[in-house]
């Protein structure tokens, strides 16, 4: 477990630990208010967080989710997981519209270059679910993760996902402030 510094939640944000059922850690869950309020920077640079290797968000599954049979539509599972990745990001700092826009020196951002996905079960409108997101490798221009969709405990999706570092057009290597902040996410 590593402390960073953390981030002061709006009043519309609230926030519920629970027990990753993988790897035994709590985490921290964020859950907006329709308002959809923004993290800011937090005053109190000496307050810390835990992040914690195995990051979760809810989310709801909504009509548009499913397909005609009411079942979730496939895609519609992609979408969850990138959800999940963006808001893994965001938990180790990292901001990738700052990113695109050069913050860490040229221009970068983030492709999944693999994805290997097993549908176990279907969900269905308005279930809640849970994607579990853990880092499993760190490369010199990728990071490979491990997602998860859970409804409560039971699994629905499992997929293995790499995602590369791109400028201009081209994988690149990891500039060395976003690999620390990746590193943090692999487990001990």
């Amino acid at each position: 477990m590593v402390a960073l510094a953390s981030r002061e939640l709006s009043a519309d944000y609230d926030s519920v630990f629970s027990k990753c059922d993988d790897c035994g850690q709590y985490q921290e869950q964020r859950r907006s208010s329709p308002s959809l309020a923004k993290l800011r920077p937090s005053s109190q640079p000496n307050q810390m967080k835990t992040i914690e290797p195995c990051q979760r968000l809810s989310i709801r599954v909504y009509y548009e989710d499913t397909d005609f049979s009411g079942l979730v539509y496939h895609a519609s599972y992609l979408r969850f997981m990138e959800r999940a990745r963006t808001e893994m990001l965001r938990s180790v700092g990292l901001d990738q519209r700052a990113l695109l826009e050069g913050a860490s020196g040229a221009p970068i951002f983030f492709v999944v270059r693999s994805m290997d996905v097993d549908f176990r079960k279907p969900a269905t409108m308005d279930d809640l679910l849970t994607v579990e997101t853990e880092a499993l490798e760190l490369g010199g221009a990728s990071l490979t993760l491990e997602q998860r969709v859970l409804r409560q405990a039971e699994l629905l999706v499992r997929a293995k996902v790499k995602v590369v570092c791109v400028e201009a057009g081209r994988a690149r290597r990891l500039p060395s402030e976003v690999r620390a902040k990746f590193e943090v996410l692999l487990p001990n």
